[in-house]
């Protein structure tokens, strides 16, 4: 059973994409930030990422669960996006070994150019872990005819 929306995604006036793209964003600042932070503390970009990690899927669920899908949390939710995401970091450490330690990019570069690379993934991703199939069942009800009234 799809999760109860707090409210309808319809009345805030934005497509869901877009409210995805402005949390995503603000996620990506935070982790960049916080990121480069570490590292210029002397830490590794690898026990930068474990750092990170846990604020990070805190953060990114509130935001997403109330902004950018407009569902109550649950701990069953939370459970998905974490798992979710962090299945993205063995391609987010692979993207880092790539552009810091074999192109030799300072972490000011290679943090955002990992951002941006991970974006779409991390969107199919929360959308399956927090609304899972609701656009879906939403498209079938209203019939064929109807899908440009989204």
């Amino acid at each position: 059973m799809p999760p109860t929306p707090v409210r309808d995604f319809r009345s805030t006036g934005s497509p869901r994409f877009v409210r995805y793209a402005g949390v995503g964003a603000i996620c990506a600042v935070l982790n960049n930030i916080f990121l480069i932070a570490i590292v210029a503390a002397g830490f590794g970009y690898l026990p930068g990422l474990m750092i990170v990690c846990l604020p990070m899927l805190v953060i990114g669920f509130a935001l997403h669960t109330t902004l950018t899908f407009e569902v109550k949390p649950t701990a069953g939710a939370f459970l998905r996006y974490s798992l979710a995401m962090l299945a993205n970091y063995p391609m987010w450490i692979a993207g880092l070994f790539i552009l810091c330690d074999v192109m030799k990019l300072p972490i000011f570069i290679a943090s955002p150019a990992g951002t941006l690379f991970l974006f779409f993934w991390n969107y199919v991703s929360a959308h399956w872990a927090i609304a899972r199939s609701t656009c879906f069942k939403s498209i079938w009800r209203r019939g064929a005819g109807n899908l440009d009234s989204r």
